[in-house]
């Protein structure tokens, strides 16, 4: 995401030192600081919606503990969303067990 994030400045920068591009009224550093704050939230979208708990990613479809541990909400063996932590450290399913 890093190499994404890094192309997507270069963009703007090569657009803003464009000659063909004004920006107006916007003072350069609020124009930056508006990009830099979109650029941010959308890098915090994408890492949220990550459906990889082993990343630390918290979502709809994990579960955790409370102490550190993530794991998907989702049972393989039943195909339910039934995960539930039974203790820290430990999950199980309230569909099939």
């Amino acid at each position: 995401m890093d190499k994404e994030l890094r192309e997507k400045i270069k963009e703007i920068l090569v657009m803003t030192q464009s000659p063909d591009v004004s920006l107006g009224d916007i003072p350069f550093e609020d124009f930056w600081a508006d990009q830099i704050i979109a650029l941010i939230k959308e890098a915090d979208k994408e890492q949220r919606s990550a459906p990889d708990p082993a990343k630390g990613y918290y979502n709809e479809d994990t579960i955790d503990d409370g102490f550190g541990s993530v794991w998907s909400a989702w049972r393989p063996k039943c195909g339910q969303k039934s995960m539930a932590v039974v203790r820290p450290g430990k999950v199980q399913c309230n569909n099939c067990g």
